[in-house]
């Protein structure tokens, strides 16, 4: 994950994390692990993904890693009377056996990296034959809804002509699922999510996208495609206001689209 500077962002993190809770918390349930699994939460954060880990398995050994080293301060105050074990360490270079872990949980790491084969590697690593990685990520660039938000057009397109230049390929499921199965031949699914203004609802979607006016510009401005060139940062102020717009709009409908991978790892 993006390194987090401040107290703020880190709880804005969690919070935003456990909006997320009943999907990924659902998805681990059904994988039925066993009682003392080992588990390792990947681009932990600020300890949201590992805590609802933890509620779900609360006798599994669980380990949460982030490069961060204030967001692992963080989760590690959350968690004073839990047996969780919060690690500060690159996700493409962990420390730590190969063939040792249950379970893999990665929750958007996936989506704010270049390229993610280093990662995925390191995960497979770890893994146990019969492990099971946990994908969380997002699907769509930008909210889809009965109303077209200002500018998603262009920033879609702007996004592609970002992907094209660089090779970006972030949470593209196609992509993930070709590696999964072609080179590391692993049994590979897909859930797909929609969060939208019915489930969970508008005032929680509101809780998650929604940005604070005062912080717009100076994300508009910090925003890859804008630094690049690929669009203004007028266009994508004006996109911010109008989903803030559509996400208090109890007349509008709105949804973004996210997926959880699951993956297994095959026998040695």
């Amino acid at each position: 994950m993006k390194a987090e500077t401040n107290e703020e962002d880190l709880r804005r993190l969690y919070e935003r994390t456990m909006l997320d809770r009943k999907y990924l918390f659902n998805s681990l349930a059904e994988l039925q692990l066993p009682k003392n699994a080992r588990i390792i939460d990947i681009g932990c954060g600020s300890g949201g993904s590992t805590q609802i880990v933890r509620e779900c398995y609360p006798e599994a050994e669980i380990f949460g890693v982030d490069n961060s080293a204030a967001a692992i301060e963080y989760a590690s105050r959350l968690t004073e009377n839990e047996i969780i074990k919060y690690i500060n360490s690159d996700a493409s270079h962990l420390p730590f056996p190969d063939n040792y872990f249950d379970c893999c949980v990665a929750k958007m790491i996936l989506d704010i990296v270049a390229s993610p084969e280093g990662i995925l590697e390191e995960m497979v690593r770890i893994l146990k034959p019969h492990g099971i990685l946990l994908i969380y990520g997002n699907t769509k660039s930008t909210a889809q809804g009965t109303e077209l938000l200002k500018n998603s057009d262009k920033l879609i397109k702007a996004y592609e002509r970002y992907t094209r230049l660089t090779g970006w390929k972030g949470f593209n499921i196609e992509y993930l699922k070709e590696i999964l199965l072609q080179k590391y031949k692993m049994t590979v699914s897909v859930q797909e999510i929609i969060k939208d203004t019915i489930n969970p609802g508008r005032e929680q979607l509101a809780g998650y996208y929604q940005m604070p006016e005062k912080e717009v510009e100076a994300c508009a401005q910090n925003n890859v495609l804008v630094k690049l060139g690929l669009i203004s940062s007028e266009e994508v102020i004006e996109y911010e206001i109008s989903l803030n717009g559509l996400l208090t709009n109890s007349n509008e409908y709105l949804y973004f689209e996210q997926a959880i991978i699951s993956a297994v790892k095959e026998e040695i």
